[in-house]
């Protein structure tokens, strides 16, 4: 059945017929490209505009459009505020009144802008003649401005940080600096940025959230998850999967159908917001071994987050130890010397022995790093030295290439 699905589907868009491509578009975004005069960037702000009536025009054109009509406009700003600033002062109009130059009833204006993209008219009052706008930040756009107002438009900021910036207005002999600033903006999509841990039993917190989880001590295992909200609350299920250290997906007699457990989450919109998953394992006794373990989160049935957790030991009996997640490792150094990171990962603590003279470690959180001195003799050398945690050793071979001159 799904084969004669397939096929029937697939008949029915060779039916369809190819949806015409906007020409004119493509011709106004390459004489955009090549402008270098207002003339040009004028020419290709027409060839914009004649793309909304083009054949093969469509809905999803006017985007493409209104941002190759602003951009003609800036250029065009632009270079009127550079060959503004180019004159000499003596050919520059000389008013028969001392010259002004507002923007919104003011000579060092500062206009503040909605985080979402909009437009707004603002006032200009001079009497310098016709005023030009330049120096605009990427994310500010001008368009029909006279000697009485102008047409500012700005992008929505999609960011959790505000922004500012300015440019400039000039008219005659008149310059003046608009400041402009845009709140952070508010998350579109609901994304989960992280997940943390901690061991509970009940409202107790036993070890907190992201501290270090030792499998004797173990109760309940609670995930907090961060994320950047949705523009609106809403109200999702969170299914969760918890693979033990041996792949095995952990389940009990409450988990749903292929998953641990989940949890009902109302998302709350905006920039890095938290908040608690249910928990899992017994309030008597742990039921948790140490190593690694692997959870991945799905919202409805999408997978969108996956995290790695270990779980260690805790009476100092180590039982795992690995570089660069392998159980032995090989090290290159160039003959002129240089630095190696190497991830070590283990449930006890660690540390090394046996290094040649040549090679020094040190240690950086879980990372073992290996600097090899200059090796000035032609032939290439080699050595070793061992990482140890426990009763658990892992041998790394070093080698350097010689100085070949």
């Amino acid at each position: 059945m799904k084969r004669l699905i397939t096929f029937s589907l697939s008949l029915a868009l060779l039916a369809l017929p190819m949806m015409a491509k906007n020409d004119v578009l493509d011709a106004a975004n390459a004489m955009y490209s090549s402008a270098k005069s207002i003339a040009d960037y004028q020419a290709a702000k027409k060839k914009f505009l004649s793309a909304k009536t083009a054949v093969g025009y469509t809905a999803a054109d006017e985007k493409a459009i209104t941002n190759g009509i602003r951009k003609c406009d800036n250029a065009i700003n632009n270079i009127r505020g550079a060959n503004m600033k180019s004159l000499p002062e003596y050919s520059k109009p000389t008013p028969s009144a001392a010259p002004s130059l507002t923007v919104n009833g003011s000579a060092s204006p500062s206009i503040s802008l909605s985080s979402e993209g909009s437009s707004r008219e603002v006032t200009i009052a001079t009497n310098q003649g016709q005023p030009f706008a330049y120096d605009l930040p990427g994310w500010i756009y001008i368009s029909d401005i006279t000697p009485t107002s102008m047409h500012l438009m700005w992008d929505a900021n999609n960011s959790p940080n505000p922004r500012s910036d300015s440019f400039k207005v000039t008219a005659g002999a008149k310059t003046i600096t608009v400041n402009v600033s845009q709140p952070k903006g508010i998350p579109n999509v609901l994304q989960i940025t992280g997940v943390k841990f901690a061991n509970t039993r009940g409202q107790a917190i036993l070890t907190d959230f992201g501290e270090k989880l030792f499998a004797d001590e173990m109760r309940f295992l609670t995930a907090e998850i961060t994320y950047n909200g949705p523009k609106t609350m809403t109200s999702k299920t969170v299914n969760v999967k918890v693979f033990n250290p041996n792949g095995t997906l952990r389940t009990t007699p409450y988990s749903p159908q292929g998953f641990t457990y989940s949890s009902e989450i109302d998302f709350e919109p905006g920039w890095a917001q938290s908040d608690y998953l249910k928990s899992v394992g017994h309030s008597s006794a742990s039921t948790f071994d140490a190593g690694l373990y692997k959870i991945e989160l799905y919202v409805e049935d999408e997978l969108v987050h996956t995290e790695n957790l270990y779980i260690n030991a805790k009476d100092g009996s180590t039982t795992y130890l690995t570089l660069n997640n392998q159980e032995h490792c090989d090290t290159y150094f160039l003959a002129q010397g240089e630095s190696r990171e190497i991830t070590v990962r283990t449930d006890g603590d660690w540390t090394t022995m046996d290094l040649p003279e040549w090679c020094k470690a040190y240690r950086q959180g879980d990372s073992l790093i290996l600097t090899a001195e200059y090796n000035q003799a032609a032939s290439p050398r080699d050595g070793y030295m061992t990482v140890v945690s426990g009763n658990r050793r892992v041998n790394v071979r070093l080698h350097q290439e010689g100085n070949y001159k």
